[in-house]
């Protein structure tokens, strides 16, 4: 959909079981007395529920797609947030129906909208909102949520940060999780809220400390806690992990007390380095109407700052030497102090000299690589990916990192490692020989486009192909071409008669010549005036443009 997308217009239907009238009836009021609010017939909904959703139309309409924009910038970075049209949004003349038998946890399938829902699914997900901690398909929640992201960016957001919390309370899913603890801590970011931010960060209690809490704390001029800094133990190149696994209470006293001797407090005032950070992408939103570069955001990394990385390693090798000290203190007086933890197994440490060779000549490596450098043995890149677990090592080749970079978006779409595993088997069979891990997220991709006929979903994954192999290098634009034809057919499903091109603030000046041009959908698809061949807008620097041109409808 097109970043600004204005409210669709809804054709009548006599089959519509929704009719609303701008005259309030005496039952509606009484139920508002009752802090209830009614919408839709009979169904009614607390008003602090009602107050965070997106309606298109009717009594309670509030979405205006023209106020989809925002700039934010600070002295770490400056992201322009750009919208399609939001998924949660509700149409009132959208038919519902009630089916007792339908099973409220029964899947309902990735990136859902209340437009695309059955009548049936419409009640379910209409009636859940009168009490969002009910059990239900997490696929309803992530509806509600799209709105309560869009809600943090420039809407009702406190609001929107306490029912996020509350979502998170009742409804376990690593990808809910994922996605909303990432924006909860952006969301206090952009709006420079500490009293916010210290709240999320109390309630997700997060036991590793990553790259975009870094960010808030950084910006928000919040002191790293001492678990969080041993939780940066591995990202900052201190691997001897013997003391903080063993006596773990030894040795946090002992980064309490180095730290009080050198801040005053027990904790570590990190703001106060001064320095130029690199900058890495990072998946924030999961709301689907936003653009690329908004869900999935350039920002600084702060962990891999040599700096940074040497506060943190001097810190906790002082700590360790502290540690060592004070066990040799005990032993000569007698003392006996017994681990917590036992060493680890042979199993893994079969595993950690595994982890330790280069992916390329297998040569066995002094220091296991914390990011990317070349092998001293035989000079090609190790690529470190720590996360992953498509392969079995974390030292990888280039294109098995790519592969895992990818592979992490498949999964959204319901792809599993056993499905890679079996897909890399058929590949082989078929051409007799070994195939890239490039080649089986392709033929993944493929594997998806082929089992869906909804225009908007191919939309979105011919967009996620064409990207990747324009990363990999492979030819992208006919794929990028073809998720513009699947947008304008979705418009012509919807009714939509003609469409204009919308460019951004920094296209290049091939896109520029394109903006406002308007056309009939026949038109569009026919002359396929966008992505635009000759744009020259990088996304990564050397490779060739990627032109960011979208269609707008006109109503």
């Amino acid at each position: 959909m097109g970043i600004f997308d204005f409210l669709k217009k809804k054709k009548d239907s006599s089959d519509a079981l929704i009719k609303r009238s701008d005259v309030v009836p005496q039952f509606e009021k009484n139920l508002i007395e009752r802090g209830l609010r009614p919408y839709f017939g009979n169904l009614t909904i607390p008003e602090n529920i009602r107050d965070l959703l997106w309606f298109a139309d009717g009594q309670y309409q509030n979405y205006n797609a023209e106020a989809d924009k925002r700039v934010v910038e600070n002295e770490l970075f400056r992201i322009e947030y750009s919208f399609g049209t939001e998924p949660s949004l509700i149409y009132s003349n959208l038919p519902i129906s009630r089916n007792d038998k339908k099973d409220p946890k029964e899947k309902i399938g990735y990136y859902p909208s209340y437009e695309k829902l059955s009548p049936e699914e419409r009640r379910t997900y209409l009636e859940w909102l009168r009490d969002v901690t009910q059990p239900v398909d997490i696929g309803y929640v992530f509806i509600f949520y799209y709105g309560l992201e869009r809600h943090l960016i420039f809407g009702k957001y406190r609001e929107a940060v306490d029912m996020i919390l509350l979502l998170r309370e009742y409804h376990k899913n690593n990808s809910f999780y994922s996605y909303s603890s990432s924006a909860l801590i952006m969301a206090s970011i952009l709006h420079r809220d500490k009293e916010m931010f210290e709240k999320v960060v109390k309630n997700l209690e997060k036991e590793q400390c990553d790259s975009i809490l870094l960010i808030a704390k950084y910006l928000l001029k919040e002191d790293l806690s001492i678990d969080e800094i041993i939780s940066l133990s591995s990202k900052a190149g201190f691997n001897n992990k013997r003391y903080i696994n063993g006596y773990p209470d030894l040795f946090r006293q002992n980064v309490a007390s180095l730290l009080e001797t050198e801040f005053g407090k027990c904790s570590l005032p990190f703001y106060n380095l001064y320095t130029e950070f690199s900058l890495g992408k990072e998946l924030v939103f999961a709301n689907i109407s936003f653009s690329e570069e908004t869900r999935t955001q350039t920002l600084p990394s702060i962990i891999s700052n040599a700096e940074f990385k040497s506060l943190i390693y001097n810190l906790l090798s002082s700590a360790h030497e502290a540690v060592k000290k004070n066990l040799e203190e005990q032993r000569k007086a007698g003392m006996k102090p017994e681990p917590a933890t036992k060493s680890r197994s042979n199993a893994e440490e079969s595993e950690n000299q595994i982890q330790a060779s280069c992916p390329h000549c297998e040569t066995l490596l002094k220091d296991v690589p914390k990011k990317k450098k070349k092998c001293p043995a035989c000079g090609n890149y190790i690529y470190v990916r720590t996360k992953q677990n498509l392969f079995p090592s974390t030292l990888l080749i280039e294109e098995d990192a790519l592969a895992a970079d990818e592979f992490e978006k498949l999964k959204a779409h319901g792809i599993t490692k056993q499905d890679f595993m079996d897909r890399k088997s058929r590949l082989s069979r078929g051409k007799g020989t070994k195939v890239s891990s490039i080649d089986i997220c392709l033929s993944l991709y493929d594997k998806l486009i082929l089992q869906t006929a909804d225009l908007n979903l191919l939309k979105f994954l011919y967009f996620e192909k064409s990207l990747f192999l324009y990363y990999t290098g492979g030819d992208f634009f006919k794929l990028l071409q073809t998720s513009a034809k699947m947008e304008l057919m979705a418009y012509q499903n919807e009714g939509i008669k003609k469409v204009a091109i919308f460019t951004g603030g920094d296209s290049c000046p091939e896109c520029r010549k394109l903006s406002g041009r308007v056309y009939t959908i026949d038109e569009a698809l026919k002359e396929k005036p966008i992505p635009c061949e000759a744009c020259s807008h990088q996304l990564h620097e050397g490779k060739a443009g990627w032109c960011r041109c979208h269609y707008m409808p006109q109503h």
